[in-house]
């Protein structure tokens, strides 16, 4: 893959299927950089003998406490394969397929990117990119997903936060992205960002895009914060009571987690980065 440096124009850029830089710059420049995860890079994944699906792919972020996500169970480990968010790239494909990482984040404030394309049928589960899972019937979770036909307007993007409230809010008035190949971006202040009764973020950013949170459903809730810190991520759907829910159906290329809000020029790097390299324009 050649062409003109979205960064630095003049420059080159350069990569292919497993190694992508953008004038040698990488997420992992960013100190901020807490989980990024590139399906695109298999230099980076252990495959089941014999088959393309993933046992464990290491994490290539700044930050080295997490080290990798894996998953054991032949089921639920997601295939390495072609995909259709960018002709020339490979990503993980998911259907009730799910990833964990090997420890826990450290954190409550998070910045999280996603390249994804969902089936595009809002008939069967699109549900949780990523997010945390339960370690107890008691702990709350966040998530990042897409609407089924269980959820009003399907195909929007959603945010969930904690299973005894049912605080649920989706993406306000957007296109239908269902089946599209998107980049976003959402910031989570675990320590301040209240809205109504529940916690989520103040909006999402698909393909450079914009769009506030809207709430959708609604229950008893705890006093927030509701914290992030000391538990799992899972990449493909929750994790909830012992079993694979709320999977996700579709491709993932990128996820990547950063510690604290990434704004100005290093905002602009890891958009541009992955819009360039996904083709998500």
């Amino acid at each position: 893959m050649t062409g003109d440096n979205p960064l630095y124009p003049g420059n080159s850029v350069t990569g292919t299927s497993t190694n992508f830089t953008v004038n040698s710059w990488v997420v992992s420049d960013l100190p901020e950089s807490e989980v990024w995860i590139d399906f695109a890079d298999s230099s980076t994944m252990t495959f089941r003998t014999g088959t393309n699906y993933i046992e464990q792919i290491d994490n290539k972020a700044a930050k080295t406490h997490i080290s990798n996500f894996s998953q054991t169970t032949a089921a639920y480990q997601p295939e390495y394969s072609a995909t259709t968010i960018s002709a020339g790239l490979s990503a993980a494909t998911f259907n009730t397929q799910v990833l964990f990482s090997d420890t826990n984040l450290t954190g409550i404030t998070y910045h999280i990117w996603g390249v994804v394309k969902d089936r595009g049928d809002t008939t069967t589960s699109q549900r949780m990119i990523t997010g945390i899972r339960d370690e107890s019937a008691s702990v709350s979770r966040w998530g990042i997903g897409v609407a089924n036909q269980a959820d009003p307007n399907p195909g929007d993007y959603k945010f969930e936060n904690d299973w005894n409230s049912y605080v649920r809010a989706r993406t306000y008035s957007p296109p239908n992205y269902s089946g599209v190949s998107v980049t976003f971006d959402t910031w989570f202040d675990g320590a301040s960002t209240v809205f109504g009764t529940g916690q989520i973020p103040s909006g999402i950013t698909i393909n450079g895009v914009n769009y506030s949170w809207s709430v959708y459903a609604g229950g008893p809730n705890a006093t927030p914060p509701y914290p992030i810190n000391q538990q799992q991520i899972g990449i493909g759907c929750w994790y909830e009571f012992g079993i694979v829910n709320e999977s996700f159906s579709g491709d993932i290329g990128e996820i990547i987690y950063f510690n604290s809000q990434i704004t100005g020029t290093d905002y602009d790097k890891v958009s541009r980065y992955l819009k360039h390299k996904w083709n998500t324009y």
